[in-house]
């Protein structure tokens, strides 16, 4: 089994940023990722993730590469889904 399907990440559809990251970051734990300030730190929080050599390595998309948090978070849940 690979690193990203040992987390549950939901799919971001229907909840806010908070919410959706705060989850995430619950999973994510034992990487000491902080939980986001406000949606405006989007950016600088999902860096947090993507530095995430495990996660990287399952395929979890660069941040840069998307316009919008939900798309990304979008594509970090289809990764851990595998």
């Amino acid at each position: 089994m690979s690193v990203a399907n040992d987390f549950l990440i939901p799919n971001p559809i229907g909840l806010d940023f908070i919410r959706w990251a705060s989850v995430v970051t619950e999973e994510l734990s034992s990487y000491n990722v902080s939980i986001p300030a406000s949606e405006d730190t989007w950016l600088s929080w999902a860096l947090q993730v993507f530095n995430i050599n495990d996660l990287v390595e399952q395929g979890v998309p660069d941040p840069y590469g998307f316009s919008e948090w939900r798309a990304w978070a979008a594509r970090v849940a289809d990764v851990a889904q595998g």
